[in-house]
């Protein structure tokens, strides 16, 4: 009985002590025979220890053993390298085989460049016969990007972690842990080397309605903020003030005379500034094509050169757009800006922002525009710009915080007509009007119809409800305004029960479920951009039948304004009219504002729930 109770407490602890006591080639028995892990019981693969050494400047060395649990466990027997130039790669599968350890070692002809992630070659290796229980261990090191975002957490958890990160360089950085998602750790500093450890780090937790879940990954980041003899940046005014000092950051946004006669012939002397802005803005985003690239430090010389080159990367682009506007007297400056994907600028350093937006003063309304991003436009920056705040440089003794969050309502207005026949088949037409991102993106598809189905442009189609006759309808560049129309039929969403024909007044507008289910929220809620939707829903009666009754009307609003929700219902003589409207106004919820979006949109599905109820007459 005691051996038993012994044996049981070494599995429980069998996936940790020898994390502690790591030595990589070194994996014992009791690894390999461990079949769960007690501190995450549902996990389907561990990390049991996880070690990554840099020497700024020089290399990184990475060491990790996994443990397979279960067959989900599989996914991670493929391995991501995410740095360039890496020099050897080692690695073996461990497997109890007639009571002895079998070591099969990682073939390095099966390490092969797979995919490009921003702009890096990534490897990827396989490990061979991998099943449940087996250890998978490997080590490789690298001599580029000593200074990327170092992970501290994945997937599946993390048993033991450790780093050291030692900097003999004159160039100075902060070490600091991602500000999104602080996890509990060990750190010590001795002279210019850090070390960091951490033990039993949970996974990542998936959760809807976030831009990218790397952003709330665990990690460090490595922060430039000058060298040691000079250059100290240790403030937003310090990073503003060293741009603006740079020549080669002013020149592209200084107004130049050789777009002069070009510049004139456009406006054709027009004088309000919000049509000039407009005329030149459409004019730019029509010639000047964006190469791809972000920054603030412009791969071109200046104005001049991605006037004549046509193309350049986002500072570029929109420094043009500066300078145009400067050059005809409106007051523009660039913004330093950062994409979702980069994460908010809440640490001053250059790695903060990593992207130049352009900002101006029309008829006294400040306002901010992007030139380079396809779904950008005069109303409104793309999605992935909606990312808290930008920095203003307009000079030296002026630098401030702009947001970038308020943006014009992007719009989807939809008519509907309804009939149901005598075999209680929906069927009728439909047509959409859209303006904003919602039109950016249609159009953006309508752009690639050749490899795509244009039935596929409309969302609703499923294994009950058929979309036809599909046109669209987007001539409208001025407004950003896109139309499309549909024929549509649906089967098995009216019950009939005795004498009486049940439906919900929504059809393939309204919402299954809640996408806020959970108890609690970690992370905020991103809805992408302001939106509204609104829908006129016009169902005949069907013939020999009656209304007998319709859902009561309701409209509830979620604190502050921040969004609403309103279905009105109204009985004519042949037919039932319904009024929706959905509305966002703000881009991205804080967590804490969680509970109210659950409660408002259960509220919202059950109203949705309801039935119209029609009897024979």
């Amino acid at each position: 009985m005691l051996k038993n109770f012994i044996i049981y407490l070494f599995l429980i602890t069998g996936l940790t002590v020898h994390a502690q006591l790591y030595k990589f080639g070194e994996v014992k028995m009791d690894e390999i025979s461990a079949e769960k892990d007690f501190k995450f019981p549902e996990a389907d693969a561990v990390i049991l220890y996880r070690s990554v050494e840099v020497q700024v400047g020089e290399y990184v060395i990475v060491k990790e053993r996994y443990k397979i649990l279960t067959e989900n466990g599989y996914d991670y027997a493929t391995v991501s390298i995410p740095y360039p130039n890496v020099q050897k790669v080692e690695g073996a599968t461990y497997n109890i085989v007639d009571g002895k350890i079998e070591k099969t070692e990682l073939n390095r002809k099966l390490v092969f460049e797979d995919e490009v992630v921003k702009g890096v070659k990534i490897r990827k290796f396989t490990f061979p016969k991998v099943s449940v229980g087996s250890v998978l261990e490997f080590k490789y090191k690298a001599t580029r990007s000593t200074v990327s975002d170092i992970d501290m957490q994945y997937n599946i958890p993390i048993k033991r972690l450790n780093l050291i990160i030692r900097n003999n360089t004159e160039t100075n950085y902060k070490i600091l842990q991602n500000p999104r998602s602080f996890l509990l750790v060990s750190r010590k500093q001795s002279g210019k080397t850090t070390t960091i450890t951490a033990s039993d780090v949970a996974p990542l937790e998936e959760e809807n309605y976030v831009y990218d879940m790397d952003l709330f990954r665990s990690k460090i980041q490595f922060k430039f903020t000058g060298f040691q003899d000079f250059l100290k940046l240790s403030s937003f005014e310090d990073i503003g003030k060293f741009l603006l000092e740079l020549d080669d950051f002013q020149r592209t946004f200084k107004a130049i005379k050789s777009y002069d006669d070009d510049v004139e012939a456009l406006l054709g002397g027009e004088k309000d500034q919000e049509k000039q802005a407009k005329l030149i803005y459409n004019y730019l985003k029509k010639e000047i094509k964006w190469n791809g690239r972000y920054g603030f430090i412009s791969d071109n010389n200046s104005s001049r050169d991605t006037f004549k080159k046509k193309e350049g990367d986002n500072g570029d682009v929109n420094g043009l757009f500066i300078s145009m506007l400067r050059s005809i007297g409106i007051e523009a400056d660039p913004v330093l800006a950062s994409t979702k994907a980069n994460g908010i600028p809440m640490t001053p350093s250059v790695e903060a922002f990593n992207y130049v937006l352009a900002t101006a003063v029309i008829n006294g309304e400040r306002k901010v525009f992007d030139l380079a991003q396809d779904d950008s436009s005069y109303r409104m920056i793309a999605e992935k710009l909606l990312n808290w705040q930008g920095y203003v440089l307009k000079d030296k003794d002026n630098l401030f915080w702009i947001d970038l969050t308020k943006t014009a309502f992007s719009s989807k207005d939809t008519m509907i007509n309804v009939t149901i026949d005598e075999d209680l088949v929906v069927s009728g037409d439909a047509r959409e009007k859209s303006t904003g991102h919602y039109s950016m993106d249609i159009q953006s598809y309508v752009e690639d119809l050749s490899e795509k189905n244009i039935k596929n442009i409309v969302p609703y189609e499923t294994s009950n409800c058929m979309i036809d006759e599909v046109a669209i309808d987007s001539n409208d560049d001025v407004n950003n305004v896109t139309t499309v129309s549909f024929d549509f039929e649906m089967e098995n969403v009216v019950d009939e029960i005795g004498d009486k024909l049940y439906v919900s007044p929504m059809f393939f507008m309204g919402l299954e479920e809640n996408p806020f289910l959970k108890e609690e929220r970690k992370y905020p809620i991103d809805f992408g951009f302001p939106k509204r939707k609104r829908g006129i829903i016009k169902i005949i009666v069907p013939e020999g039948y009656q209304v007998e009754s319709i859902p009561q009307s309701l409209s509830i609003r979620l604190p502050d304004n921040l969004g609403s929700f309103s279905l009105n219902l109204s009985q004519n003589a042949n037919f039932i009219q319904i009024a929706s409207k959905y509305e966002i106004n703000t881009s991205v919820f804080p967590f804490d504002r969680y509970l109210d979006l659950k409660a408002f949109f259960k509220a919202r599905i059950e109203k949705e729930a309801e039935k119209i109820v029609f009897v024979k007459s």
